[in-house]
């Protein structure tokens, strides 16, 4: 079936009528991401970060992960954010960082992100 014009084609049977589409349902924790991320707008990196999320947890890897970021938004306050927990361990960035399309970069020598991460407090660095 092809859509067209965000509607459904019911196919002959029910002589070409269209329905519209439900709203996409992304992995919960993808959501939060987005919910949290504004500079997520466009459906096809929506689409691409949730598959992402569907495979880290269809081959095991999601659990094992305390955090993980995506440091390819323009600004500090969109690449903070913690893939696995949003709102914790989101990064603190120092000055010395430069945003644009190819990604956050560090400028060698002043430029670091606190994650505010205890290893201590966590027990699944065996797993």
């Amino acid at each position: 079936m092809s859509y067209i014009n965000q509607r459904k084609y019911l196919g002959s049977k029910f002589n070409g009528i269209y329905k519209p589409i439900s709203a996409i349902a992304y992995d919960p924790d993808a959501q939060a991401y987005f919910n949290v991320n504004t500079a997520i707008t466009s459906d096809a990196d929506k689409t691409a970060i949730n598959d992402f999320y569907l495979g880290l947890k269809t081959d095991g890897i999601y659990s094992k992960l305390n955090y993980m970021y995506f440091p390819i938004w323009l600004t500090a306050s969109n690449c903070k954010w913690n893939l696995i927990n949003n709102r914790t361990f989101d990064l603190t960035f120092s000055t010395g960082f430069t945003y644009n399309l190819a990604g956050l970069k560090g400028n060698g020598t002043s430029a670091y992100a606190n994650t505010f991460f205890a290893p201590a407090l966590y027990n699944n660095f065996d797993n």
